[in-house]
């Protein structure tokens, strides 16, 4: 499926005139695109984080007192190596 649709790509550029300067400008302008499109989300990824830390810090405070209560009530139990 994805060579018969590289083929028929093929086969549709080749019917198409466009000069040289044409197809440059055209690879240009994607490749501004994608370079936008890499920072938009390498901003984003840095703003996630920063709005999330915080919360993720109260999680894991929140987990290790989980788990030290836990740790204790099995230890009173008789259970070891904890």
């Amino acid at each position: 499926m994805g060579l018969q649709m590289f083929q028929l790509h093929n086969k549709v550029i080749d019917k198409i005139e466009a000069s040289p300067w044409q197809i440059r400008e055209t690879n240009i302008r994607l490749a501004i695109g994608l370079a936008i499109l890499f920072f938009y989300l390498l901003i984003g990824a840095i703003v996630f984080v920063q709005i999330e830390s915080p919360a993720e810090k109260n999680d894991m405070e929140a987990y290790q007192e989980f788990r030290l209560h836990w740790n204790r009530l099995l230890q009173e139990a008789g259970f070891k190596g904890i």
